[in-house]
């Protein structure tokens, strides 16, 4: 028995596939360099954007746990709803579990051991490593005076 897609399906699915038109063009790219990183061709991508073929659901999820190259990650309520913005904001948890989620190649296990053995440290401990981080950070911007200073205590201010 055929499938009947609604009409309002049909332009529910539409006002998606524009949606997804209107993200490529906010982050200018390419309909090539967009369908590159969900991993499909441009003509897919053309498709889509025409209302030709709809988008699957595991490209929408792609889109959304996607962090872009401008560094934003796209809202699923807006993508499949038109509702709130276009992108969230991650905050410090998010792009913790982010950076976890990435680690592959040859110092991986290195990084993860690294992250285990700070989460693990207790107040005095992280005293020792910050005084140590604005000491290496003083060497470097005593050996490198091109570049403007690093200051170790705004950014764990904002974490």
């Amino acid at each position: 028995m055929a499938k009947h897609t609604y009409p309002a399906k049909k332009r529910m699915l539409r006002i998606m596939n524009n949606r997804i038109k209107i993200l490529r063009k906010s982050l200018d790219m390419s309909q090539d360099e967009f369908g590159q990183m969900l991993g499909v061709q441009k003509t897919t991508i053309s498709k889509i954007e025409r209302g030709e073929i709809s988008v699957t659901e595991q490209a929408l999820r792609l889109i959304c746990s996607t962090t872009w190259p401008d560094g934003h990650r796209v809202s699923e309520s807006w993508l499949r709803d038109g509702v709130g913005d276009m992108f969230v904001t991650n905050n410090a948890d998010d792009e913790i579990m982010e950076y976890v989620s990435r680690l592959e190649g040859p110092n991986a296990d290195l990084q993860k051991r690294l992250l285990l053995l700070m989460a693990r440290l207790n107040e005095d401990q992280w005293n020792i490593v910050v005084q140590t981080m604005r000491d290496l950070l003083a060497s470097q911007e005593i050996s490198n005076n091109k570049e403007a200073p690093i200051h170790l205590d705004a950014r764990i201010n904002t974490c």
